[in-house]
């Protein structure tokens, strides 16, 4: 508790303590020993007068200290850039075109599930024609996600291997890249469907729901009634392949049908509005999306690719030596996304996981992000030898080390140990690209940086120093987007392409 006794004064100083990453009213309150209520009134009212900001998801700051780039100590964005390109004697480029997944809400197949996080098949098409990827090369994705990679390939008639850790994601990309006329008879498809919507079903909600507490917030009753039905009909069909592609349609309607909203992170809006139309029809209108989009790709059978896609840890994963032409990828970002939470919805409902427990354990397997269990994370480097070794992230480290300790309550005291981990994960799985990849083999990777406890973190530049430390060459740094930080609004971050090479 603070010595001081005028409450104004309280809360000020206590602001003070954190200019880098900013405090709640919580956290305030906790420090000063002050109502809640009033700490928040009270900031509300520096707002007005202009002496507080708030920022991110309910932080605030003096007004003195909204731009964090001029807090004394902070590193930006540009003198990593300048000793980078220094160091590797190399320009960083402006690549031309999009790379986020919603143009292909277009693409067919593409289009048969949505992934926020996924990259658009016109940037994997570039790269591909980029590097000469032809038929007869093996393309490779380490975070395959939703298939984007393989699909593009395959459509070529290029072989690819997708690997992932989530088996929703395996399961999404199976079925999208399993298209020929022997996995999907298009005729049987339609009669399937029709049988289905034909049929009268009734099913009891109280059975069919899925684990989540939470279900019954997340949809209305008779849109739970419905796609419980829809499931229990889905599930009785004999035709495996058809039961997975229907089950894939199912799983890509549930948001739209729910109170939930997907902008990246699921949670609730007040502005969402479920779609008016009742689960069957949406349901209905994806799978007939799914048989326009087979009849046109199985007239061309003959010329697609190969594409085998594995439920697997890209950290420990070996693919079969030199075989490669190219590895195209988005990995998760450092301190980003809890993929498990925000596809727990899916998950839950076709059953990749039925119970906390699942998600809990599958989060833990995944690569590092701030959901990360403590335990899981202790007995990591409890038995891991590190192997990264860099500079700029020692020092990145030791610093978000250093803030996070500065303040008296913080979501994880070891934050610093989560992006240790990201690293070495990345290691582990760059490594295994490179034993994977023809000499001179491209290696194609989409990558954000990050503000983290008020530390700018240089991911694309320190996963392309990662590289050089294993073998690679680097080739290419490409400026493909500009973001906002989550933690500052007012925080410019960027989207990278980064190309390495195996020399």
């Amino acid at each position: 508790m603070l010595a001081l006794d005028n409450p104004k004064t309280k809360i000020i100083e206590a602001l003070k303590k954190s200019p880098a990453m900013g405090s709640t009213a919580k956290q305030i309150a906790i420090v000063t020993d002050l109502e809640e209520g009033l700490v928040t009134a009270e900031l509300a009212r520096f707002e007005t007068e202009g002496n507080a900001i708030r920022f991110g998801r309910g932080l605030w700051l003096p007004a003195a200290y909204e731009d964090v780039s001029a807090l004394t100590g902070f590193v930006p964005s540009s003198e990593y850039d300048r000793q980078f390109k220094n160091d590797h004697k190399i320009s960083f480029s402006q690549f031309k075109g999009s790379i986020t997944f919603s143009s292909n809400h277009n693409r067919p197949v593409h289009r048969w599930s949505s992934y926020v996080q996924g990259f658009s098949a016109d940037f994997v098409d570039q790269i591909i024609e980029r590097h000469r990827v032809t038929r007869g090369d093996l393309l490779l994705d380490c975070f395959s996600g939703s298939g984007t990679s393989p699909l593009c390939a395959k459509l070529r008639g290029i072989d690819a291997i997708g690997v992932d850790m989530s088996p929703l994601m395996t399961f999404v990309s199976n079925v999208k890249t399993k298209l020929e006329t022997k996995c999907l008879n298009v005729e049987r498809i339609s009669k399937t469907l029709s049988d289905i919507l034909s049929t009268p079903f009734r099913a009891r909600a109280e059975i069919d729901l899925p684990f989540l507490k939470e279900t019954r917030n997340q949809f209305s009753r008779s849109a739970l009634e419905s796609l419980c039905a829809i499931r229990r009909s889905i599930l009785a069909i004999e035709d495996e392949s058809i039961r997975d592609l229907f089950l894939l349609g199912f799983s890509s309607v549930l948001i739209d049908c729910s109170n939930l909203e997907r902008s990246p992170c699921l949670g609730y809006s007040k502005n969402k509005v479920a779609n008016p139309l009742p689960p069957n029809e949406l349901f209905s209108t994806k799978v007939k999306w799914m048989i326009t989009d087979l009849h046109s790709v199985q007239a061309q059978e003959d010329s697609l690719g190969s594409a085998k896609i594995l439920l697997a840890d890209s950290a420990s994963y070996k693919y079969r030596r030199e075989a490669a032409s190219l590895a195209v990828t988005s990995p998760p970002y450092a301190n980003g996304l809890d993929y498990v939470t925000n596809y727990k919805i899916e998950m839950a409902w076709l059953g990749n996981a039925k119970s906390y427990e699942d998600l809990r354990n599958l989060r833990d397997s995944m690569v590092a992000c701030d959901n990360v269990s403590r335990g899981s994370l202790e007995k990591y480097f409890d038995r891991r030898s590190l192997r990264v070794h860099d500079a700029w992230l020692d020092e990145i480290l030791l610093k978000i080390e250093r803030n996070v300790g500065s303040k008296t309550t913080f979501r994880r005291r070891d934050m610093h140990l989560v992006i240790k981990k990201y690293f070495e994960d990345m290691f582990d799985t760059f490594e295994n690209v490179y034993d994977a990849l023809l000499p001179g083999g491209k290696f194609v990777f989409v990558i954000g940086d990050s503000l983290t406890a008020g530390t700018y973190l240089p991911t694309d530049l320190i996963l392309a120093r990662i590289g050089r430390a294993i073998g690679f060459g680097v080739c290419d740094v490409e400026l493909a987007r500009v973001r906002r930080s989550g933690q500052r609004r007012n925080f410019k971050l960027r989207e990278t392409i980064v190309t390495l090479v195996k020399s």
